[in-house]
This record gives C-alpha cells, sequence and structure tokens, in this order.
C-alpha cells in the first residue's frame, strides 16, 4: 500500500521557495468546489511569505497576471479566478495566448503564481502544463496534493490524466456498492502527500472580501466603458450581417484586425439585435451564405479599421 504523507503549510511553502531557489518555476492550482475554501487556503499560505502583499498580489484579470508575472522578480501572483483566465473554450483569445507565453518565457523571475479554480479540467490543456503542483481541496481544511510528472519526453500528459481516471472510475464503482468506501488517494500516480489546515481569521476574511469586491468592481466598469467604445464598431457589424456582406470567417478576421474578443464581440451583436427584436442571431446571420458577395474580406476589413 502507497505510504499517505501529511504535509503543513510550512512545509509546502519551503518546498515552493526551494523550488524557484533552484531556478524550477512555482506554478501552483489550487482545485475545489465552491466554498470549500480554495481562497483562504491561498491567503493562508500566501500570508506566511515575506513580501506578500494583499492588495497588489490578489488579482482578477489576465492583464494583472500577465503584469506581475513579466514585471516581478521573486515575487507572488495571486489569480483568485483562473477561470477567468485560463478557460479552455477561450484557447483562441489573444491574451490567453499571451498569458502562456508569459508563463514560459518569464519563469526565470521566479514567482511563486497560485490560482484557484473549482474544476481542473476546465483550464486551458497548455496552461494545465505549466503548472507544477496540484491542491485539491476535499473538504474544508483538507486538500490532496499533487505534483506534475516530469521527464517523460514522449507523453502529452504530465498529470497522468488517463491512468487516474481509471482510478477514479474503479473507486466510483465501489462508492456505489459500499457508500462507506474510504478513498485511497495515496494511490494516484502524481499523488505526494495529504495537507490539513486551519481557517483564516475572520479579519483576514474582510480584507480579502473587500479587496475581491473593489477588483471585480473596478473589471466590470472597464468592461462597460470598453462596450461603450466599441458600441460603434458593433453597430457597423449588425448591419453588415444583416445585409449578408459576411461570413463567420470575416466575421473572424475582422475582430482579430481590431483586437476585439470573437466571443464578446458576437454576445454584444446578439444584445443588439435582440434590442432591435431581430428574431436572428450571429450564428443565424453568418451561416454559410451561397449569395455572399465575392472576396468582400479585403473591401470589409479596410472599412472597419477606423472602428
Amino acid at each position: 500500500m502507497a505510504y499517505v504523507a501529511d504535509w503543513t503549510i510550512n512545509e509546502l511553502n519551503k518546498m515552493f521557495d526551494a523550488r524557484r531557489r533552484n531556478q524550477f518555476d512555482c506554478n501552483v492550482l489550487v482545485t475545489g468546489g465552491t466554498g470549500k475554501g480554495k481562497s483562504s487556503l491561498i491567503l493562508k499560505m500566501l500570508l506566511r511569505f515575506d513580501g506578500f502583499h494583499h492588495w497588489q498580489h490578489q488579482i482578477y484579470s489576465r492583464e494583472d497576471t500577465i503584469r506581475l508575472l513579466r514585471d516581478q522578480k521573486f515575487s507572488f501572483c495571486w489569480n483568485d479566478e483562473l477561470i477567468e483566465v485560463g478557460y479552455k473554450r477561450e484557447h483562441w483569445n489573444n491574451l490567453q495566448i499571451e498569458l502562456i507565453k508569459t508563463l514560459t518565457q518569464y519563469r526565470c523571475n521566479f514567482n511563486i503564481f497560485m490560482g484557484a479554480l473549482p474544476v481542473f479540467f476546465t483550464l486551458d490543456k497548455e496552461l494545465l502544463k505549466l503548472f507544477a503542483i496540484n491542491i485539491d481541496v476535499i473538504k474544508r481544511g483538507e486538500a490532496i496534493v499533487h505534483m506534475r510528472r516530469d521527464g517523460r519526453r514522449y507523453s502529452d500528459d504530465p498529470w497522468d490524466t488517463k491512468a487516474n481516471a481509471k482510478l477514479e472510475e474503479e473507486w466510483s464503482k465501489k462508492i456505489m456498492m459500499n457508500p462507506s468506501f474510504k478513498i485511497p488517494y495515496q494511490k494516484y500516480s502524481t499523488y505526494i502527500g495529504h495537507l490539513y489546515w486551519t481557517d483564516i481569521t475572520e479579519k483576514q476574511r474582510a480584507k480579502y472580501e473587500a479587496i475581491r469586491q473593489k477588483k471585480k468592481l473596478a473589471i466590470v466598469e472597464a468592461k462597460q466603458e470598453e462596450d461603450q467604445k466599441s458600441k460603434p464598431f458593433n453597430e457597423k457589424l449588425v448591419e453588415m450581417m444583416l445585409a449578408k456582406d459576411i461570413d463567420y470567417k470575416t466575421f473572424e478576421n475582422i475582430c482579430k484586425l481590431n483586437n476585439k474578443s470573437i466571443a464578446n464581440t458576437r454576445t454584444a451583436i446578439n444584445n443588439i439585435l435582440k434590442q432591435r427584436g431581430v428574431n436572428d442571431r450571429v450564428k443565424d446571420l453568418l451561416a454559410v451564405n451561397p449569395f455572399i458577395k465575392n472576396n468582400p474580406n479585403a473591401e470589409l476589413l479596410e472599412q472597419l479599421k477606423e472602428y
């Protein structure tokens, strides 16, 4: 039977610090269901490091994540909602691609980067490969610590997901047969131990919540301002879609040329169509149209440069 190891926060912190002082990356992914204490755990860990500044290092946007990782050395970066930064269905997003490049190119800055995420597999696959450690919170005060399996040249699966998924299938069947079955987490090939901790103080939680609310509000306000600036651009696109002047490929090219998020632009245009009482949505208007004008891309891209 595999050995069950228990870690303390101080021991893990020493390991994190040793990794970067030995010139290894120290990107730590903390996963677990909503309300299980992911953020509380990260805060408790980071507060024990000299040089951690709560307001500066608790962040929520891709832009701030990239900035901290790029501009700091031997410091900290804590993205409290990593789903907003590295969601796998936004793998094409320019800022997401830049984040992957930043984590790779600026690894020599040796920052401790920690991110909170509810579900492990919702993160972009290439981002997952860049995390060395995964702390999976199974209940408040208890987590399983996993480490990426390095050194396998021909494997594209450093988290050994196929083998570990088979284990979970076996355990699931046993739980169905016996609800009191105790899961042997130590059998995971990536397992390096258990972590136990106590909760943060009410004062620490209050400060965390105040920072969270203020920074998330700033992101919402910035997005609203950007939406206002994008309004002429979106209105122009709506007219072109209604006139059947563009197809989906042209729409994508227009967004990329203007550094606009395809997903956000699509949502904004659907809202405009709804406000105008048009039943069609972007997916309907940009369906393949056999009557589309010949090769409109160059002219339309030129028209939209001013927006």
